[in-house]
């Protein structure tokens, strides 16, 4: 694709999301605040003042309004996601260090909450102690150590064991029904966020001797899925406690996507491969990628709101246009990867759901008005945007780490 189309693409991007108005949520990746934090990485790229003091202003809206939601301390939908914005962004020279006094005394709140989603056992990234592990990771203090040292605690004790040198743990956040006990593989609610955490904890010399054994065990469990389901990484197994044995869990899992589906399952492979040098695990990662690859276009078919769903041939899944659940997410992904691991299928791949999305969620090369959502990096136009900033090489560092795909800090180990 031509520079020049990437570019026209992004100034529409860019022209619509700095109008869009503030809210009274808190969502880093799924609302405004998701939005402000878009157009703080794009406006310093481009050199956009306009972009740049946009996104300052909606910061100061949720600072001035933190009271709303001061007691909501999930990650992606609360004060803990707009306290990690914060840091990311003082801590990368894009924001004036005066702000961090705004979040200090946010420390031992998080980490009041984060205690709680051990006695609840929720590790869930999103609303979960995983999201609270972000915002400490990116504090980096002596205080934050502490919990993040607590973290490794809960996710080893919450462990469930299978024989003796593998272990997984349940996602009890999207289960149908309550009495689910779900294994989710992706990154967004799965295994693969335990693996990249536990994997920058280590890396942050923290509990090093339990993190080393937890991604042992969680790999290790990883690659008997991986040999008993043909070489594959299914989104997400049921476990039946009197048996010990899993079956398919079909609901809304046949996605390929950023949040869970083959790419975003195997990283696990990738992360910890790379943390604990373990050749093998890369190489299972290699053959993982390998398949995403062959994957081909089968058919589509269009919504309502002329949104087209992309479904993949040899029962290989579906696929949509967003970051979280479609082609934005996964030829992001292909790319990211191909950047630590310049392997030609994943150019090729990138290439060939480009021209896709291109002609069907792009057409003429305009943004169509109906089936983005209207605001967020998730589902909606930055998101777009972001995936337009890479292709343009630009500097994404901070918002590859809000989706856990920093994956060059892993491939310097």
């Amino acid at each position: 694709m031509e520079v020049i189309v990437y570019k026209d693409l992004l100034n529409q991007v860019n022209k619509e999301v700095v109008e869009i108005e503030p809210d009274d949520h808190c969502q880093v990746i799924s609302g405004v605040l998701s939005d402000a934090l878009y157009l703080n990485i794009a406006g310093n790229n481009l050199k956009d003042q306009d972009l740049i003091e946009r996104s300052y202003k909606l910061i100061d809206y949720h600072l001035e309004t933190a009271e709303n939601y001061i007691l909501n301390y999930k990650w992606a939908h609360g004060i803990t996601g707009l306290g990690w914005m914060i840091a990311a962004l003082c801590n990368n020279g894009l924001l004036s260090k005066d702000t961090l006094g705004e979040i200090d005394q946010l420390d031992e709140y998080i980490g009041k909450s984060l205690l709680y989603d051990f006695e609840i056992q929720s590790y869930d990234f999103s609303v979960g102690a995983l999201g609270k592990a972000h915002y400490f990771l990116e504090r980096n203090n002596e205080i934050a150590n502490s919990y993040l040292a607590e973290t490794v605690d809960y996710l080893n004790n919450s462990a469930i064991i299978y024989n003796e040198n593998e272990c997984f743990w349940f996602d009890y956040y999207t289960i149908e029904k309550p009495t689910d006990l779900l294994i989710n593989f992706g990154l967004f609610h799965g295994h693969s966020s335990i693996v990249y955490f536990l994997s920058k904890i280590y890396n942050a010399g923290i509990s090093v001797e339990k993190c080393e054994n937890i991604l042992n065990k969680s790999i290790n469990f990883l690659e008997r899925i991986y040999n008993n389901y043909d070489q594959d990484i299914p989104n997400g197994l049921l476990f039946d406690e009197v048996n010990k044995t899993f079956k398919f869990y079909q609901v809304d899992f046949d996605i390929q996507g950023w949040c869970h589906g083959l790419l975003s399952n195997a990283l696990a492979f990738y992360i910890a491969g790379k943390t604990l040098r373990n050749n093998k695990w890369i190489e299972i990662f290699r053959s993982l990628i390998s398949k995403v690859c062959d994957f081909e276009l089968e058919k589509v078919e269009f919504l309502n709101n002329n949104e087209p769903t992309f479904y993949l041939k040899d029962r290989n899944g579906r696929i949509d246009t967003t970051f979280c659940h479609g082609l934005i997410g996964h030829i992001y992904m292909l790319d990211k990867i191909y950047k630590v691991m310049p392997e030609d299928c994943l150019k090729k791949s990138s290439k060939y759901w480009e021209n896709i999305l291109m002609e069907y969620s792009l057409p003429n090369k305009i943004i169509p008005k109906d089936y983005f959502y209207h605001k967020g990096m998730i589902a909606g136009k930055s998101g777009l945007g972001l995936y337009l900033m890479q292709k343009l090489r630009m500097d994404t560092s901070i918002l590859d780490k809000l989706f856990l795909l920093d994956l060059d800090s892993f491939a310097q180990k």
